[in-house]
């Protein structure tokens, strides 16, 4: 009679062959970078380890250390399906060389033998997905692989797969990336320690909540992790603007335009005009706001307005939502700064002969 054990090391088995079969034919010249063959490599080293392994751990009786180890197996395994998608057609390495060979060449001069991979995707979306790291830490001992690192996976929307100014949202994506490697909503929760206990202690009285029992104290990580979310979100957005400034800028306001309410905030996202306003500052700080955006007509300043929480059926996500918008502005000076001691002078400034514009202009009789 089967064991346990068996039935799980059968289901480990199959995905396994299903990930070699996915890949089974690859070649070098599929890939226009040695890297990216790597990280398409790399599933199949995985899964012909784990299919050597498995008869060890079903011959003989079963124990629980057998059949957890099997189970980490089926979780590897089930990662590392994620990270084939990005590499299932050669199509979805096709981006607009404008951007991606920009992007490539600044973010590894910030971060040092950084890969990228960016799959066009049907999701009209851009994002960041956080498996490398967390893949090679959980690759178990023996296994003769890991995924070349920092390595940044990005999706991008196929329908707009051929446009270069709204794939410079791809900087916001970045910005995740440097804080996956660089840990910089670490740095921020570090030097603003004051400023979250605040933040704690006005969340937790306000929703309220009673922090001797289990459950508001778990509504409160639930709280605290909205705050967390909202920090990521705002220093992708600050490195956006340091990598590619004002043509982040102008992409991020025709993405964002689609909000139905841009004082809205969510679970994950803080509200849009939060983002400008923080995005208007750092370009003013950085010299395009007066010198070249608003002399030329191509910003208009951000209104007042007071941050609102998502409609939602539950009220304590409106409420979380609601408490976090009124405590996440003494966080924007710590985020930028952050940014800026990050970048060290790395930031793409306007030139010289940029703010010169008129006078050339001018020589030139127009």
């Amino acid at each position: 009679m089967a064991s346990e054990a068996d039935g799980l090391a059968s289901v480990v088995g199959i995905r396994a062959d299903s990930i070699k079969d996915l890949f089974a034919s690859l070649s070098q010249r599929q890939f226009p970078q040695a890297y990216l063959f790597d990280v398409a490599s790399f599933p199949i080293k995985v899964a012909d380890h784990v299919t050597a392994q498995l008869p060890s751990l079903t011959i003989g009786a079963s124990s629980p250390a057998k059949e957890r180890q099997i189970r980490r197996y089926g979780m590897l395994l089930e990662q590392i399906h994620l990270v084939a998608e990005f590499l299932e057609a050669a199509d979805v390495l096709a981006i607009p060389a404008q951007i991606s060979t920009y992007l490539d060449e600044t973010i590894k001069r910030l971060l040092p033998d950084a890969n990228l991979v960016l799959r066009a995707d049907t999701e009209f979306n851009y994002s960041f997905e956080p498996l490398a790291s967390a893949i090679n830490e959980a690759i178990p001992p023996g296994v003769p692989a890991a995924l070349p690192g920092p390595l940044g996976l990005f999706r991008l929307p196929y329908a707009s797969k051929d446009d270069a100014l709204l794939h410079v949202i791809l900087a916001h994506e970045a910005g995740h990336l440097f804080d996956e490697y660089e840990k910089l909503i670490r740095s921020i929760l570090g030097q603003a320690s004051s400023v979250v206990d605040s933040a704690r202690t006005q969340i937790a009285s306000g929703v309220p909540l009673d922090l001797t029992l289990t459950g508001d104290v778990a509504q409160l990580n639930r709280a605290m992790t909205t705050l967390y979310s909202w920090l990521g979100e705002l220093v992708s957005d600050l490195v956006g603007v340091h990598l590619l400034g004002p043509a982040f800028a102008l992409a991020s306001l025709e993405f964002n335009g689609f909000d139905d309410d841009p004082a809205q905030g969510s679970p994950t996202h803080p509200p849009t005009l939060i983002r400008l306003k923080l995005i208007e500052d750092e370009l003013g700080y950085l010299g395009w706001m007066d010198e070249v955006l608003l002399k030329r007509g191509l910003w208009k300043p951000v209104p007042a307005f007071t941050p609102k929480a998502i409609g939602t059926h539950w009220p304590l996500d409106a409420k979380i939502v609601e408490l976090v918008a009124a405590n996440i502005i003494p966080f924007l000076s710590t985020c930028a700064a952050v940014v800026r001691a990050f970048f060290n002078d790395r930031s793409f400034k306007p030139e010289p002969y940029l703010l010169a514009e008129e006078h050339l202009l001018s020589c030139l009789g127009h």
